[in-house]
């Protein structure tokens, strides 16, 4: 079992910069970035998930970016089991892990490991899945209130992946999810870490998110998606919920006009911003600063750098 090597981890809502400032002090100073976004894990979702480019990649050392097809669906706990032989990779080398990304779970999953619950079979699964596409989320959601209430009172009615998720596992176990996880208890990190963050006004994030799906359909992010639905990958996967993907096959179908499907990618990813910033202002000793002045951040960095490298 991989050593709690010591990491850093920059986290905020989508769209504030992250990637950007990882870059450079990957550039400048001994650390590697090592992806903590859930859709940027997948291959040829990258205009739409603000991959890091090819050349961007190039330049400095970047890890689990583009390692699963769009139908392999990547959960927290294998994240870990990817993330942890990386963490040992850059460490051998005399650097420190840069975590980037805005998938809270992930972070948490790292930080302090999750609660050990049993296999699902894969029949229990399908069967919440096609009761999910028979009934709908929310007839779910109220399945998941009335057996396991303190799950359904966390999760959004609207999000049918930790829906389905809870009452796989009650169904299975006859036991809450939220049991184990009280269980675990999520107690005190397993490693040392130093938490950053970047954070922008709701307006003027607002006004980013819209210059950044500006950018993506000048990138060809439509193409993007025309391309893997060629390939035929089925429009139904878990992947292309990532932001927008869904918007943009409403496009290509004729259900949405260009302009409209601009306008819903912008609500999803100002909606999703929001659920970002609630679960990134419960962590504990994150220092937050503005990506118009990344020298707090970036003095932090390098103070955790000698404790941890000595140089």
């Amino acid at each position: 079992m991989s050593p709690p090597h010591p990491v850093i981890i920059l986290v905020g809502a989508t769209g504030t910069g992250k990637s950007g400032v990882a870059l450079n002090w990957a550039r400048h100073h001994p650390v590697e970035i090592v992806n903590a976004d859930a859709s940027q894990v997948y291959r040829g979702l990258d205009i739409g998930t603000a991959t890091p480019t090819a050349a961007e990649r190039a330049e400095v050392p970047h890890h689990l970016f583009n390692i699963v097809e769009p139908d392999d669906p990547l959960d927290a706990g294998r994240y870990v089991q990817l993330a942890l032989p990386v963490f040992d990779d850059i460490v051998s080398r005399g650097r420190i892990p840069l975590l980037v990304g805005g998938t809270g779970l992930y972070v948490k999953a790292l930080l302090y490991g999750l609660a050990e619950i049993p296999d699902v079979p894969v029949a229990v699964r399908r069967t919440l899945q096609e009761e999910l596409a028979r009934v709908g989320v929310a007839a779910l959601h109220a399945t998941l209130m009335a057996v396991d209430p303190d799950s359904a009172g966390r999760i959004s009615p609207n999000d049918p992946q930790r829906i389905t998720r809870a009452l796989e596992v009650f169904r299975h176990t006859g036991t809450p999810i939220s049991e184990f996880q009280q269980r675990h208890g999520f107690a005190g990190k397993r490693r040392e870490a130093l938490l950053l963050g970047l954070d922008v006004p709701r307006e003027e994030h607002r006004k980013m998110l819209a210059q950044r799906i500006e950018a993506m359909f000048a990138q060809g992010f439509v193409a993007e998606v025309e391309g893997l639905l060629a390939q035929g990958w089925p429009s139904t996967l878990r992947s292309f919920k990532a932001l927008g993907y869904r918007a943009a096959m409403d496009l290509l179908a004729g259900r949405l006009s260009p302009d409209q499907a601009r306008a819903q990618i912008l609500s999803h990813h100002a909606r999703y911003a929001k659920r970002q910033r609630t679960w990134f202002g419960k962590m504990e000793d994150v220092l937050w600063f503005s990506p118009d002045d990344v020298a707090p951040g970036e003095a932090a960095m390098l103070t955790f750098l000698q404790d941890h490298l000595g140089s």
